[in-house]
């Protein structure tokens, strides 16, 4: 995958082993220029809940997603 240095990338889904959850990995090629960075595992519930949060939040909750 490609992208601008200050992207981030989402992986491919996948089931998480230990977890069984869904997650997905966010790739972000600052990692490159910063060994100590530790890519983000976040489960697809708590992305759709941040989704739905923020759209609440935009429009006064009259839609959901």
């Amino acid at each position: 995958m490609h992208a601008n240095h200050d992207h981030c990338v989402w992986r491919r889904a996948y089931i998480h082993l230990t977890t069984k959850q869904p997650v997905m990995i966010d790739d972000n090629s600052f990692a490159k220029k910063n060994p100590d960075f530790t890519p983000i595992a976040k489960s697809l519930d708590n992305i759709n809940d941040n989704i739905i949060k923020q759209s609440q939040k935009l429009d006064g909750g009259k839609n959901e997603c």
